[in-house]
């Protein structure tokens, strides 16, 4: 299976699981995600080109980072670091790395890391 299928695989099982609404009457790039209770993250567009944001929700305050990574486990770029509340954020990623170069085309792994939790998320990025 390659990364297309896997990725169309994995957005029919969210949407079956109610993880994603699809609004039909404004058809566009980006999806609106229902997120639970616990700690989700989630991005958009995906894939992203290059651009794509990623939102996240926190259960409980604290230390939270969030991370992009590539396929061999590799920090590419570091898009939270702090303290934050409980609740909803969003950050976009550019494209970037840490040191403001662009990111090939890809795969990608966005991981949100709590006091309580590890989260990670693939991401593609096309150019």
């Amino acid at each position: 299976m390659d990364q297309l299928e896997e990725d169309i695989e994995d957005t029919r099982q969210m949407i079956e699981q109610g993880q994603l609404a699809i609004d039909r009457s404004n058809p566009s790039v980006k999806s609106e995600y229902i997120f639970s209770e616990g700690e989700s993250i989630m991005n958009y567009p995906n894939p992203g080109n290059p651009a794509t944001t990623v939102k996240y929700r926190l259960s409980k305050p604290g230390q939270v980072k969030v991370c992009v990574y590539n396929i061999w486990g590799q920090v590419v770029k570091v898009l939270v670091d702090e303290v934050k509340e409980k609740g909803l954020y969003e950050v976009v990623w550019d494209g970037r790395n840490n040191h403001n170069f662009p990111i090939s085309t890809g795969l990608y792994l966005i991981q949100l890391q709590t006091t309580e939790n590890i989260l990670t998320h693939k991401v593609t990025i096309l150019k």
